[in-house]
């Protein structure tokens, strides 16, 4: 972590925070070690503080406190140190204060997380702790939002509820209108598509980042299936029209249609690919920061192909079902972390192949993956579609919006390209009937 302050003066803002702002207690009385102090006097007077904190849940008042330094032959010494760092001006940018201060946390934290381990890691090549206390580390932050005040803040959180640009559509006209509008601008959701091997779940997820594209938002595809090279080929096809197995052919179309679609829509697309079943969230996290960094604005859609090949960011002993399980929980943490939703795929069964009876017991290798994400859409073929050029997708897991009801979507196999499929809505009774019987079972 960087180093930002210098630590005597971290060290008087540790002392001012703990008296004076409850987030900053709570993390500092989390994280006291003596031996991350420089200042003694500094490091005895937040100790006596926080033994009385967790005795008896308040802090001390200037009686107390000069009660406790009277055990101390340097009283005069403490309570002049004590005064002059609750004196101590601020002006910098409170988000200044608070990285200066978690970055000091952390560093000193992981020094020492080293140091303890050093025998287990030079003698035994033990790492397991070390990189435990690193994830802890990481974690490390001040909760300072302290939620939705829902009485108070109702008018602005109704303004929220119906303001359409908290959603992105997917552009698919029945698929929204299931979302209710689209997916949550804001993140804090996982949206899964689940299909048998080679059915088109990639093909759904390139197909959804295009048309998110045509809004001039910015996508990163986290590919641990296929190259960036055959990965890009797909979008080659997608927005040129162009047959994916003869792009060579018709080279220049491509490129001039790839440049028209990226001056029309001024959007940004990042394919990054990974070898499967070697990376977890941590480093896909690490990836979009410095992504985010380089091109000067957040992500606003993270694409991950797909859940199945990811490890976990902790290690676990449960097999695969609750590796799997631990992933999806993970990948969902990264969309409130950057709050970007995002968008993964998942294999079906065997169970669940070849046929129209699709359910969420069809979830491959982890029930943690039905538990977890916001959305499932499980694609399927029954006999026939091919031929036709069809595909169909059953809302299995819905929060926002209607489960059960199935779509339609054309299927271009030579520009991989998925489209909606025209057809009668449901008429209203029918609608009506079947919304009641959806949303009585939803989760």
């Amino acid at each position: 972590m960087k180093k930002i302050l210098n630590d005597e003066a971290v060290e008087k803002l540790l002392l001012q925070k703990i008296f004076t702002d409850e987030n900053y207690r709570n993390l500092i009385i989390d994280n006291f070690d003596e031996r991350h102090f420089t200042n003694k006097n500094i490091c005895f007077i937040i100790k006596i503080v926080k033994e009385y904190v967790v005795t008896y849940n308040k802090l001390p008042d200037g009686t107390v406190l000069k009660l406790l330094f009277d055990k101390e032959k340097n009283t005069k010494e403490l309570l002049t140190l004590f005064k002059s760092c609750l004196d101590l001006e601020v002006t910098e940018h409170e988000d200044f204060v608070r990285d200066a201060i978690v970055s000091h946390i952390q560093n000193k934290r992981m020094y020492f997380a080293v140091m303890d381990n050093v025998d287990d890691i030079t003698e035994r090549g033990e790492i397991d702790n070390v990189i435990k206390e690193f994830q802890d580390i990481s974690q490390i932050d001040i909760v300072a939002d302290m939620g939705l005040n829902f009485f108070e803040d109702h008018q602005k959180h109704m303004d929220e509820v119906c303001d359409p640009d908290m959603l992105i559509p997917t552009m698919y006209e029945h698929l929204d209108k299931a979302l209710n509008g689209g997916i949550l601008q804001n993140g804090k959701a996982l949206y899964v598509i689940m299909a048998q091997a080679g059915l088109g779940k990639s093909l759904m997820l390139s197909n959804l980042g295009v048309n998110f594209l045509t809004q001039g938002k910015t996508v990163a595809v986290i590919s641990l299936e296929m190259s960036e090279l055959i990965y890009g080929k797909r979008i080659d096809a997608h927005i040129s029209g162009q047959d994916v197995n003869h792009l060579p052919t018709y080279k220049d179309t491509v490129v001039e249609k790839i440049q028209d679609f990226k001056e029309l829509y001024n959007s940004t697309l990042f394919i990054k690919e990974f070898p499967p079943n070697s990376i977890n969230t941590h480093k896909i996290e690490a990836y979009l920061s410095k992504l985010e960094s380089h091109i000067g604005h957040k992500v606003d859609i993270i694409i991950i192909d797909y859940i199945n090949l990811l490890r976990p960011n902790q290690k676990t002993d449960g097999g695969m079902y609750e590796r799997v399980g631990e992933v999806s929980r993970d990948m969902r943490a990264l969309s409130y972390k950057f709050t970007a939703p995002v968008l993964s795929a998942t294999q079906s069964n065997r169970e669940g192949w070849d046929t129209s009876d699709v359910a969420m017991s069809n979830v491959s290798e982890s029930a943690g993956i039905a538990h977890t994400a916001d959305f499932i859409g499980a694609l399927w073929q029954q006999e026939g579609d091919r031929e036709a050029n069809r595909l169909n997708l059953t809302v299995l897991k819905n929060r926002n919006g209607l489960i059960g009801r199935s779509y339609e979507f054309n299927i271009n196999y030579k520009t991989l390209r998925i489209t909606d499929v025209d057809r009668e809505e449901l008429n209203e009774e029918e609608e009506t009937i079947t919304d009641d019987i959806f949303n009585s079972i939803a989760v």
